[in-house]
């Protein structure tokens, strides 16, 4: 049993019997799915069908929430070999667009960093470790807080301790690594080989980080950074030592994983306008994890 919902354009679209309380709106091509409110909550989201092997991945995202993450709402398998998903549909700018336009401030740079870093972190801790295998700008929304939101999940899959390799290839031309073109299985330094790439468009200024990059971006994994957290302590370090971070923001010589505080308090207010903190916004202090 489903229910019909039109878009703006005019376009019908099936939802499945479980969204009978959602109405569509209109569909979003960036998206790939379509932007609905739930008329029971007024809430507006985004639903989207992947495949059904990635059932796993959002439903340890809709049970165990991270802000870093788009919200997931719900989540069932169809009879038809899909999954469908409903999930927060997010107000702000991609990385790439925010990045091709301005260079914004290093301390909103750092803390967009550090925002991703610790999502994947979030997720390579998961039980299965979950991967998400297309880490890129694009992928990367500021939101109205100046927080950095890692999105898309088309890719991603839960590691599997007992495969060869992935089954599915998968990934972003000149981003994806070696692993995913069927070398081996994706893991944690399949995201971590996707951050150094990153790092490129992040931070053009600073040389520091060349050393990184090309430790981040080996062929191998094993010759990697091993863990997120020991790459975002070399990145905040070299970035200390070139003097391109204040004095407040050294890195402490362990990452604390378990210090880290909710990005919204003390963050730079992001000024989409000017690519800078707002007049008013607080210092954000030590940066979380260190």
């Amino acid at each position: 049993m489903s229910s019909m919902g039109t878009d703006n354009n005019g376009k019908s679209s099936i939802l499945p019997h479980q969204l009978n309380d959602y109405q569509i709106l209109y569909h979003d091509d960036a998206a790939d799915g379509e932007i609905a409110i739930n008329m029971t909550n007024h809430r507006l989201c985004l639903i989207i069908a992947r495949e059904e092997g990635q059932y796993d991945v959002y439903h340890y995202l809709m049970e165990h929430r991270n802000p870093i993450f788009p919200i997931v709402y719900d989540c069932f398998r169809q009879k038809e070999g899909c999954v469908i998903v409903s999930e927060e549909y997010i107000n702000g700018q991609t990385l790439h667009d925010i990045l091709s336009k301005e260079q914004p401030s290093i301390d909103s740079r750092t803390v967009w960093f550090s925002d991703l870093c610790r999502g994947l972190s979030f997720l390579h801790k998961a039980d299965p470790a979950i991967i998400h295998r297309d880490v890129k700008s694009e992928n990367v929304l500021i939101d109205d807080r100046g927080q950095a939101r890692l999105i898309d999940f088309g890719a991603a899959k839960c590691y599997r301790p007992e495969a060869n390799r992935d089954t599915i290839l998968i990934g972003t031309d000149g981003i994806a690594a070696p692993e995913q073109y069927g070398f081996a299985q994706s893991d944690a330094r399949t995201d971590i080989y996707a951050l150094g790439k990153l790092l490129q468009e992040l931070f053009p200024e600073a040389i520091s980080l060349r050393k990184v990059i090309e430790k981040a971006t080996r062929i191998d994994p094993k010759d990697r950074f091993q863990t997120v957290e020991e790459m975002e302590t070399a990145v905040f370090t070299n970035l200390f030592d070139e003097g391109l971070l204040k004095e407040e923001y050294r890195p402490e010589p362990e990452f604390e994983q378990d210090i880290r505080t909710d990005r919204s308090k003390g963050r730079p207010k992001y000024d989409s306008g000017k690519g800078k903190p707002s007049e008013g916004g607080k210092p954000f202090g030590p940066l979380p994890g260190f």
